[in-house]
């Protein structure tokens, strides 16, 4: 998913905005949406078992930041973990997102950050769990693979390959579920690798 920019607002006038900002003078109010687990499923989720509300977010206090999802992940493990949420939960997930209000030095407006903030437009956190992305990241490179091939799921691919298998060029390695999100990047690796699959 991807989220609405925000647009700067006005001193002078009452702004509400699509990314769930709103403003009047210095005041400011966010309100995020959220995915919640609204009835848990057997088998195959549909529609009926989630529900998007929209929340009113408090304002920040020193040492916390303000994020805007721009990409958020849904992982074949969430539909094991939504056995422990409570109805009206939240859905868990992993999202890259963009600090839009900061009052944390170590996390400025603007730095963009990968963050296990849950499946939710806007969010509000301590940084304590947030990582930020390199610097030095391509702008050539789209930053939701910070959630995929550059993220946990390569990370995954490439020290289970390369590190516990200790694989060498020209051997041959089967990928038993290479359709799924590490195996596909174990095949890439494998392949830029000069192996067999």
């Amino acid at each position: 998913m991807q989220a609405v920019g925000t647009l700067p607002h006005s001193p002078n006038h009452n702004l509400c905005l699509g990314s769930g900002t709103c403003g009047l003078g210095n005041f400011r109010m966010v309100h995020a949406k959220s995915w919640t687990l609204k009835k848990h499923f057997e088998g195959s989720p549909t529609h009926s078992n989630f529900e998007l509300k929209t929340v009113e977010l408090p304002s920040l206090k020193n040492g916390e930041v303000l994020l805007e999802a721009l990409f958020l992940t849904v992982d074949p493990y969430m539909r094991v973990a939504a056995k422990r949420l409570k109805e009206g939960d939240m859905m868990m997930g992993q999202q890259v997102a963009r600090v839009v209000e900061s009052k944390n030095s170590a996390f400025p407006a603007g730095t963009v950050v990968v963050a296990f903030s849950g499946c939710t437009t806007h969010s509000i956190s301590d940084g304590k769990d947030l990582e930020k992305l390199p610097a030095e990241w391509p702008d050539t490179v789209p930053v939701s693979l910070a959630l995929g091939t550059v993220g946990m799921t390569g990370l995954t691919a490439s020290f289970g390959l390369l590190d516990i298998c200790g694989v060498k060029g020209g051997e041959t390695v089967m990928v038993n579920a290479a359709a799924g999100a590490v195996g596909s990047v174990v095949g890439q690796i494998a392949k830029l690798k000069i192996l067999f699959i």
